[in-house]
């Protein structure tokens, strides 16, 4: 799960414009480089850099803008570089108060490890940063602890994700694969074939789904695979919609709108169910015990079709048999999606030490005893829940949302991969495309789409 950093809440930022808020302000992050060994995603954060929407300062000549020091006795004087090559002073570290309280919080680590982090943060702090990014553990472990934490920090994989959304949420698809000087190599995207593409490449076997099902029942077979697809791209820019509003400043309208896209993300995801089961029911045409063929209303993976599909077809339904992954996911996201037409799904904004939290989702209390042993077993009662009683459940919309995004993903792909298409009369394997042509739009940077929207393939099977 990504963990998105909410801006509005962290210690320092409350005297600053949030981004999010804001769009025509830049956010500035200070980059630890030398804590980062992955090259592709570090080359990709550098690459984000726009300095109109992002920009990046770090001790490295890697980013445009760099911080130097000059060092006295009990500080240390903090310059920052900028693209225009002028210099100008920005704070200081003071050496002895850092090295003071590294003493007094070895209970999160050595002295040198704390005085390190300190020291990390004061930086960030000094050059105006909203965000550290870091690889540094004791920062992204005590994140409210702002003795230590003056600066949001983030792993470099969490800070991609973070800055690709507040990019997207100004309407920047852009990807740039490199840039020397003042010239780029970029593809310019737009919003729905971004989220087409982050689709084709999170469902990774859809390539061979689509050219698969094409086979089946003339085109009706073809026009359900792209159409579960599509339903995965919507399901992404929910997400991205719900992320967003989470990370603005709380108000009435953002906790509304959170819930107004959380409600059309429950839609998406269990229409994408649907369109499986007939994908599945149009390759194994289970009967009922007539010997007739189901109705296109009827075939549900809750209903007798899939009772069916168990008794004649166990190896495929097995995927979705109760008290497995693939059944309390679908179980969940249906059960929350049926909430439209009862009481329905209500937001709540709330405090944690005083400061705004999390937009929370507060479920009717006539489906709490139903929900909650789904909950634990999927996510094990994770900071993200609360159970102020018996009655009462109330979620983190976030944590939901990335969590049950994966998830999707995971169970999507495992029916999937167990679809035995090869056993319809007349289907050709030498027809099916294993992967994309070398025409398609977003061949060459698919990779860095999935990093953007902060999900990949290594969740995708369970």
């Amino acid at each position: 799960m990504i963990s998105y950093v909410d801006l509005s809440t962290r210690s320092g930022f409350q005297n600053r414009v949030n981004p999010f808020d804001d769009t025509s302000k830049v956010l500035t992050a200070y980059v630890d480089i030398d804590s980062f060994d992955d090259d592709f995603v570090k080359k990709l954060l550098f690459n984000l850099d726009d300095g109109l929407n992002v920009q990046l300062i770090s001790q490295s000549e890697l980013t445009k803008r760099s911080i130097v020091f000059e060092a006295e006795r009990n500080n240390c004087l903090i310059y920052r570089e900028d693209v225009d090559n002028t210099t100008r002073y920005v704070g200081v570290a003071g050496i002895a108060q850092i090295r003071g309280l590294s003493l007094q919080l070895q209970s999160f680590g050595t002295s040198e490890e704390v005085a390190e982090a300190i020291k990390l943060s004061r930086l960030a702090e000094a050059t105006g940063a909203s965000l550290l990014i870091t690889e540094n553990k004791i920062l992204l472990n005590n994140p409210d602890k702002s003795i230590i934490n003056r600066v949001a920090a983030l792993s470099l994989g969490d800070a991609v994700a973070t800055l690709g959304l507040l990019l997207r949420s100004r309407e920047v698809y852009e990807i740039r694969l490199s840039s020397f000087g003042d010239v780029s190599y970029s593809f310019k995207h737009s919003k729905w074939d971004f989220f087409w593409a982050a689709s084709r490449q999170l469902i990774y076997s859809g390539w061979a789904l689509v050219s698969s099902a094409s086979q089946l029942d003339s085109i009706y077979g073809r026009d359900l695979s792209l159409t579960l697809l599509a339903r995965i791209s919507s399901t992404l820019k929910c997400r991205d919609a719900i992320q967003t509003n989470v990370l603005r400043s709380q108000s009435n309208n953002s906790v509304e709108e959170s819930i107004f896209y959380f409600e059309y993300f429950l839609i998406n995801a269990t229409a994408a169910f649907d369109n499986l089961a007939r994908i599945v029911d149009t390759v194994y045409r289970p009967t009922d015990k007539s010997g007739k063929r189901f109705k296109r209303s009827n075939i549900s993976w809750r209903s007798g079709w899939f009772q069916a599909l168990k008794s004649q077809y166990p190896d495929i339904a097995g995927v979705m048999e109760g008290g497995g992954k693939g059944r309390d996911v679908l179980e969940f996201t249906a059960t929350l999606r049926n909430y439209i037409h009862e009481d329905g799904m209500r937001g709540a904004m709330h405090t944690s030490n005083g400061k705004p939290a999390a937009i929370l989702i507060d479920l009717p209390r006539s489906s709490v005893k139903s929900v909650r042993p789904i909950i634990d077993r999927l996510w094990n009662q994770s900071k993200g829940l609360g159970y102020p009683d018996n009655e009462t459940l109330m979620l983190s919309i976030n944590f939901v949302v990335e969590n049950l995004t994966a998830d999707i993903v995971q169970v999507v792909n495992s029916i999937v991969r167990e679809i035995d298409f090869g056993a319809v009369e007349g289907f050709k394997s030498e027809d099916v495309k294993s992967e994309e042509p070398n025409d398609w739009y977003a061949k060459g940077h698919n990779k860095e789409i999935l990093a953007l929207i902060g999900l990949d393939t290594e969740r995708s099977t369970y």
